[in-house]
């Protein structure tokens, strides 16, 4: 589901004891205290070590045979084989604990079978000392991911006269595993009373669901297991009233998302009363095995913490689940240990769905967890039934919405404009009183906040008013009824609500049709948070007003009902696991990787963005909108795609190991050769960066119905020329070939994403693989290090296009230090920390009009103390975060906003009384700044050259540190820019030549 709410207030920061008047002062500038809807876990540490988990075992330890299963076959857990293995890892980590001198008392989890490690309550000093020992490749603090829902059978096809449904692919003996916040297996969309045993490759045999008489798992609901220590030792809190620590579903979304993809077939389904027609999953026969790791603690839905979800894949890919689908997510950038669980999960024959992210339609925002290649990343968009309703005025005046309630009478009306809180913010409340009336709030995304303030009020309906721009894409289940209108209507409500004594009423629900192919604003757009060289999302399912089953008793009690509707990337997810479930059916012996090429390589591209009247292009759907209906054996269905794209363990592992933001697989894990992400063997080609071109090479193999000629259709990116060898491959079921692809940018743009497509065509077959490509005018480091306090030095480049080009340089801004000391937070929580005034300290940054760069650097002075840092911008937003490991933490914020700025120093782990620490600023402007030479202010390019850019400095400060951003502008396209850092303390550069004359293109 969309995400949280984040809060409302904005709080101003004061520190009330600091050592020094000018280091750390009273802030006066109002900040917003939610860090991105995650809670901070204290304590616990994920360790990764270097053995083979069981999945990947081949036999290397005397008298322990080989648990890795043979090529088209899956590891059963129940064997004595796979026991032993597992005994000897957990003893190997109790060993490893012993050495460091900790108590095998700290550990929380072992984690054996799709990954070798374990999860254990330390202090940062343990977990230091833990990353030096033997055998351990990586020590990682856990954190907390959060919940990013009538699904769609007609839509997608499936009940076609000839379609799966009918063919009998239902998902008959196929496991959907959930990863969420349990399930309420009771529920009439979960009765297993027509289902035989489980599979026989199904294990799973748990059923925690709390103290609920008669409460139990069943032939449909085969297992529900908790996964919860993680949160509440990470924590220290309490979950929430209603939640006892069972696999019971308290928040529905565990439900909900489980019932899209496996809900029984044409159950009827109603809300507040009302009947809603039938529900059913995309595959009603799969059997559900759910994994509760996602917990409602201290007043906070659906808080996820990485050492519980890592205990649940490790768990689910034991059991023998076919499917995983996993509706949860981050803002965080990087690798995380949950990644490369899914990794060796998938590599156990699980193949895996997860929501893309619900922060669009900002760019580059695909949420990790979903951000890996071998996870597909599912984004949202509108399905062909909508909920409408009427919203009729007291002038007789009549507008058409979205919602889902049976309406109200004719009530006063009321806009919350008028009331000091135009978006009925909850913590704002309202200047007059509003029992009884119909309240207009002016904020599409905050639907169940702006409705639980109205209620809370006494209020008894609202109007969710788009702004100019905007446009209602979902209605979602509201504990008072609630509407959702365009701009054009909410304008018309507006200048009515001025009238003398007014009135509206809520109609019921009436059936619209709305379009099935438009991307929902709220879901997350590519490009990749890892790389740019990778497309995400991967796909697009419908995920805009679903309805489906949920928990009937939640925690927050917003409902009764059985039934909600909902959207999200969650409910998309869902979807895609449902067809994956299907596909498995069909093709039992497929790998992972083959189900999800199928999938991908056969969607539709008429896909609109969230206004409806420009093409999605490939950061917005992937390779577009999933098709797995119409007749299963037609060429080019899903079920008969033709080719399909493998890429194998070793490539994924040479990709993890070669991206720089990778801090949990490295070292002695890391003995596969780098593997840059275009170089995946994956059904899309991506590149961010073409100064002029690049080759890229691709291998399918034929799942075709005989012996085929495929030949490549080419749709080329605008502004790109496009060349494929070989045109035309000629292959056998089982065979494979290589190809390559040759991108040449002509007349694009600098830094524009462009969209195309390469397609193998055989009879009616039709292979779509994406080309989706950014050009850029310069292809230059992204940073550049330096010595001494004069030098030159080189910025080698390779020029895009022909022409001339400007350059300049902004700064060098020289560091500004300031030292300060922080208490513990005790709350581990910097949102309750910033409230309180407790655990936090503050440093103001004033910014200047033009500057190219914001740097922060942060450093504890104790390497037993953990701190974190947090920047707020000049109208209290979230800017960055760094939380890793440790006492020390970098931001950079390129372009920053003019305005002043907020650091907020966090005492995630304080061992004796306070911390003292070091905060380090550069602020990279024009004023009173060194100067990095730039005398020459504009150049020549030759396309295709290789340049070197000289820059020249001299005459600063010793053992200071300075930056500067070198910009580089063609006269069309976009600045590229470059970070210079120089060192003062270490040795001089180079000293300048005469000639040299600041910056200049040097020859190729």
């Amino acid at each position: 589901m969309k995400g949280s709410a984040a809060y409302a207030a904005l709080l101003a920061l004061f520190v009330a004891t600091l050592p020094a008047p000018d280091a750390f002062a009273a802030s006066e500038t109002p900040i917003g205290s939610d860090p991105g809807d995650v809670v901070s876990t204290h304590g616990v540490y994920l360790v990764l070590m270097d053995g083979d988990p069981v999945v990947t075992y081949e036999g290397s330890v005397p008298g322990l045979e080989a648990t890795r299963p043979a090529a088209g076959s899956r590891t059963d857990s129940r064997t004595p084989a796979v026991a032993a293995y597992r005994t000897y890892l957990e003893e190997t980590h109790e060993a490893v604990l012993g050495e460091a001198g900790l108590a095998t008392d700290a550990l929380l989890y072992d984690y054996t079978f799709a990954l070798d490690g374990f999860a254990a309550v330390l202090t940062p000093a343990e977990a230091a000392a833990l990353a030096r020992a033997p055998g351990v490749v990586s020590v990682s603090r856990d954190e907390v991911r959060h919940l990013q829902a009538d699904s769609s059978p007609d839509l997608l096809g499936l009940t076609d006269p000839r379609g799966p449904w009918a063919t009998g692919y239902t998902g008959e003996d196929v496991v959907i595993g959930v990863i969420d916040t349990g399930i309420w297996p009771e529920h009439v969309g979960f009765a297993g009373e027509d289902y035989g045993p489980a599979p026989a490759h199904f294990s799973g045999t748990a059923c925690d669901l709390g103290d609920a008489v008669g409460a139990s798992c069943s032939n449909k609901v085969l297992t529900a297991a908790a996964f919860g220590v993680g949160i509440a030792a990470g924590t220290g809190l309490e979950f929430d009233q209603g939640e006892d620590g069972s696999a019971r579903d308290t928040n529905g979304h565990g439900t909900h998302v489980a019932a899209t993809a496996a809900g029984n077939r044409d159950v009827p389904a109603a809300i507040d009363g009302g009947p809603r027609g039938t529900a059913s999953g995309v595959a009603p026969r799969a059997r559900i095995a759910a994994y509760k790791a996602c917990w409602s603690i201290a007043g906070r839905a659906g808080q996820c913490a990485v050492s519980d979800v890592v205990a649940a894949i490790d768990q689910a890919a034991s059991d023998g689940v076919d499917v995983l689908n996993l509706s949860i997510g981050s803002d965080s950038v990087g690798v995380g240990v949950d990644d490369v669980a899914l990794l060796f999960a998938q590599a156990s024959g699980v193949v895996v769905a997860a929501a893309a992210g619900n922060s669009g339609p900002v760019r580059g925002t695909v949420s990790s967890v979903a951000a890996v290649p071998w996870v597909t990343a599912v984004a949202a968009a509108t399905q062909q039934r909508e909920s409408g309703g009427l919203v009729t005025l007291g002038d007789g005046t009549v507008v058409e919405g979205l919602t889902v309630d049976e309406g109200t009478a004719s009530l006063p009306l009321i806009d919350a404009a008028d009331l000091a809180n135009a978006r009925c913010d909850p913590g704002l409340g309202f200047t007059d009183p509003i029992e009884g009336a119909i309240v207009v709030c002016h904020d599409l995304g905050a639907s169940h906040s702006a409705s639980a303030a109205v209620a809370a009020a006494g209020g008894a309906g609202v109007i969710l008013a788009a702004q100019p721009g905007e446009q209602p894409f979902d209605a979602l289940d509201e504990p008072i009824p609630t509407i959702a209108v365009d701009a054009d209507a909410a304008r018309v409500i507006e200048a009515y609500a001025t009238a003398e004594a007014p009135t509206a009423s809520i109609g019921a629900v009436t059936s619209a049709i709305g379009s099935s192919s438009v991307v929902a604003p709220f879901s997350s757009r590519g490009p990749g948070t890892l790389t740019a060289d990778l497309l995400k999302p991967d796909v697009v399912a419908p995920g805009v007003s679903i309805l489906a089953a949920t928990a009937p008793e939640t925690v927050d009690q917003s409902s009764d009902d059985p039934f909600a509707v909902m959207s999200g990337t969650s409910t998309a997810s869902a979807h895609v696991a449902g067809v994956f479930a299907l596909v498995r059916q069909a093709h039992p012996g497929w790998t992972p990787d083959m189900v999800r090429s199928a999938v991908s390589t056969t969607t539709r591209r008429d896909v609109w963005t969230a206004r409806g009247t420009e093409p999605a292009a490939g950061l917005d759907m992937g390779s577009g909108f999933i098709q797995p209906g119409g007749a299963v054996n037609r060429r080019g269905s899903t079920f008969n795609p033709g080719l399909v794209f493998q890429a194998d363990l070793a490539g994924y592992l040479g990709f993890l190991c070669g991206l720089e933001t990778n801090q949990v697989m490295r070292g002695t894990a890391c003995d596969e050769p780098s593997l840059s992400a275009s170089a995946l063997n994956v059904p899309s080609i991506t590149v961010g960066s073409i100064a002029t071109g690049v080759t890229v090479t691709r291998t399918v193999t034929s799942v075709a119905d005989k012996l085929r000629v495929f030949e490549a259709q080419i749709d080329a990116p605008a502004g790109f020329s496009v060349d494929v060898s070989p045109r035309s491959l000629s292959l056998a079921p089982g065979e494979s070939a290589s190809f390559t692809v040759e991108i040449t940018r002509n007349r694009a743009p600098g830094g524009e994403w462009r969209t195309g497509n390469v397609t193998w065509v055989s009879d009616t077959y039709r292979v779509a693989m994406p080309v989706v490509v950014r050009g850029v005018d310069f292809d230059v480091a992204r940073s550049v290090e330096v010595a001494g306090p004069s030098g030159q030095t080189d910025l080698a480049v390779v020029y895009g296009f022909a022409g001339a080009f400007s350059v300049g340089a902004t700064g060098l801004a020289p560091a500004t230090t300031v030292e300060g000391e922080v208490a513990q937070d005790p709350t581990y929580d910097v949102a309750r920390a910033i409230d309180a005034n407790s655990g936090v300290a503050t440093q103001s940054v004033t910014v200047s009009e033009g500057a190219a760069l914001l740097r922060l650097r942060l450093d504890a002075s104790e390497p037993a103390d953990d701190l974190d840092l947090y920047l707020y911008g000049p109208e209290g937003e979230l800017a960055g975060r760094a939380t890793g490991l440790g006492g020390s933490e970098n931001l950079d914020v390129l372009l920053p906003r003019t305005g002043t700025y907020v650091a907020v120093v966090h005492g995630w782990h304080v061992a004796d009384g306070t911390a003292p620490f070091t905060l380090t600023t550069w602020v990279a402007d024009e004023e009173g700044q060194a100067v990095l030479e730039t005398a020459a202010d504009t150049a020549e390019a030759e396309r295709g050259a290789n340049g070197a850019l000289s820059l020249r400095w001299s005459d600063l400060e010793p053992d200071t540190a300075y930056v500067a951003v070198v910009t580089l502008r063609a006269e069309t396209g976009d600045a590229v820019r470059s970070i210079v850092v120089v060192e003062t303390a270490g040795p001089s550069a180079p000293e300048p030549q005469a000639a040299t004359n600041g910056l200049q293109a040097a020859s190729p």
